[in-house]
């Protein structure tokens, strides 16, 4: 299963998402990856972070941000 789709419903059923990542990671080489670059950031450098991993592809980050919460119906 996707990892955004496994965390969407680890979020839905009030699990902790620390926890999911952390098993995720430990399966996945591309979710450890991104524990790495994240890790010991703040908030802010992460999403700043997102945003500029996002201009570099071409996507609209806050089209994917409203796609993400449609997915987790937030």
């Amino acid at each position: 299963m996707n990892p955004l789709m496994q965390l969407a419903q680890l979020i839905k059923s009030g699990g902790n998402p620390e926890n999911m990542l952390r098993q995720m990671a430990q399966q996945n080489p591309l979710v450890a990856q991104a524990m790495k670059m994240v890790d010991g950031k703040t908030r802010e450098q992460v999403n700043q972070m997102a945003a500029n991993m996002a201009k570099e592809r071409g996507v609209d980050i806050d089209a994917l941000s409203n796609q993400i919460r449609q997915t987790l119906g937030l």
